[in-house]
């Protein structure tokens, strides 16, 4: 008996509880219903800390995720623009647009560019084929001067460089293009004896030095390289009125603007070089090779070129 009324009550109950929840869906908002009928636990894919909520911000697979490899803002996104590994990123070396990466054609250092010095297009590169002698010059010219532990003595000679893509004669030698010639009168200081030699101030100042330096520098145009070529092979000998310093400055003074007073003592033409605001402290020559190196024979139009004895090669410029 005691069974059956327990289960009478349990029953009742029941049905109370039924008819309560609608009753209460009846007056609750729609959303609180929804709420109310799912009732949502931490493990329903609708509460907002189950992390496999998409919602979830620490869901990483929420786009909005800053974990998330996907989100754009995640530094770790390739396509992030300020991912290090974005092509698109400016400091992505591998950017084309990066000023640092060397395919950039504005890196100087690309050898495309046509800025970059070695660019063999660059027509400020003296090597570029097709860079033309300005205003119609064809070589250029220089009056050089050694110093010596004599403060009266020294050396002087010039010389002479090739600016076009054509051989040139100068005096009684062919110069190639973009190389150049050393013109300069010896005494007894050569072994093949006194006269006018052609390269050994380039041949030994490239071996030994050039010690204390100074030059002046003149453009030649064609006729003015004929006035040099002229004078370079017009004397073959060497005597105190036919010395370095009366050559090297006839040779000088047949082509430049820039007159300059020979005299005995070369160290009277260093001060004149030294009084010149636009002389150069060095210049760089031709490497000639020893077999290219040497004394003139004859002079004028009959002149010939004999090679210098390896004494005559085996000291400094002086």
């Amino acid at each position: 008996m005691k069974l059956k009324s327990l289960l009478s009550i349990l029953l009742c109950l029941c049905m109370l509880c039924g008819m309560a929840l609608p009753a209460a869906a009846a007056v609750l908002p729609p959303d609180d219903a929804f709420a109310v009928q799912n009732a949502e636990t931490p493990g329903d894919p609708g509460d907002p800390d189950n992390p496999d909520n998409p919602d979830d911000p620490d869901n990483p697979d929420n786009p909005d995720n800053p974990d998330n490899p996907d989100n754009p803002d995640n530094p770790d996104n390739p396509d992030n623009p300020d991912d290090p590994d974005n092509p698109d990123n400016p400091d992505n070396p591998d950017n084309p647009d990066n000023p640092d990466n060397p395919d950039n054609p504005d890196n100087p250092d690309n050898p495309d560019n046509p800025d970059n010095p070695d660019n063999p297009d660059n027509p400020d590169d003296p090597d570029n084929p097709d860079n033309p002698p300005a205003d119609g010059i064809v070589a250029r010219m220089y009056l050089c001067h050694r110093w010596s532990k004599v403060p009266s003595l020294g050396h002087v000679w010039v010389y002479v460089e090739n600016l076009t893509q054509e051989d040139m004669v100068i005096g009684a030698y062919t110069v190639p293009p973009h190389e150049g010639v050393s013109l300069g009168c010896f005494g007894l200081t050569r072994s093949d004896g006194g006269g006018t030699y052609y390269n050994v101030e380039a041949h030994c100042g490239n071996k030994y030095g050039v010690k204390g330096m100074i030059a002046l520098q003149e453009d030649l145009t064609a006729d003015k390289l004929a006035k040099v070529s002229r004078k370079a092979s017009a004397r073959n000998w060497w005597d105190p009125f036919n010395n370095c310093v009366f050559y090297a400055v006839g040779v000088w003074n047949a082509g430049s603007s820039h007159f300059v007073l020979p005299f005995i003592l070369p160290v009277v033409v260093k001060w004149q070089i030294k009084a010149s605001k636009s002389h150069l402290n060095e210049i760089e020559m031709s490497y000639p090779d020893a077999d290219h190196v040497f004394k003139q024979v004859g002079k004028g139009s009959s002149a010939t070129l004999r090679v210098c004895k390896e004494g005559s090669l085996d000291s400094q410029i002086g």
